[in-house]
């Protein structure tokens, strides 16, 4: 805890059926877009697939800030986000909605009650 440098996670997610290559190509390259993202030896933004969601690929974005952004938490996530959206978009990568399936029994119970 003594270094001045911090590293975050981002976390997001994607469509099934996402190529996860790209997406990752994606991730890195919104990293790099965010100016106080270091990237010396060691410091390198990754991202790691975490889990399957119910509707999507769960994956991390893990990168190292510079000292200043450390204070600002919320804006840091932010612009991360931020970032990862417009670098979605350039790639057409979807990010998932909710879905549900829904099954109906057809029919209906005969029985009447009992007294």
């Amino acid at each position: 805890m003594s270094d001045k440098y911090r590293r975050f996670r981002i976390p997001f997610s994607v469509a099934y059926g996402s190529d996860k290559t790209l997406v990752k190509r994606a991730a890195l390259e919104a990293a790099k877009n965010v100016q106080y993202t270091l990237n010396t030896a060691g410091r390198e933004a990754t991202v790691w697939m975490t889990g399957f969601g119910d509707s999507c690929l769960n994956f991390t974005l893990g990168v190292w800030v510079q000292p200043e952004q450390v204070k600002r938490p919320t804006a840091l996530i932010s612009d991360y986000l931020w970032a990862i959206d417009d670098a979605f978009r350039k790639y057409q990568i979807e990010i998932p909605f909710p879905q549900r399936d829904l099954h109906l029994r057809s029919g209906f119970s005969t029985t009447q009650p009992t007294e």
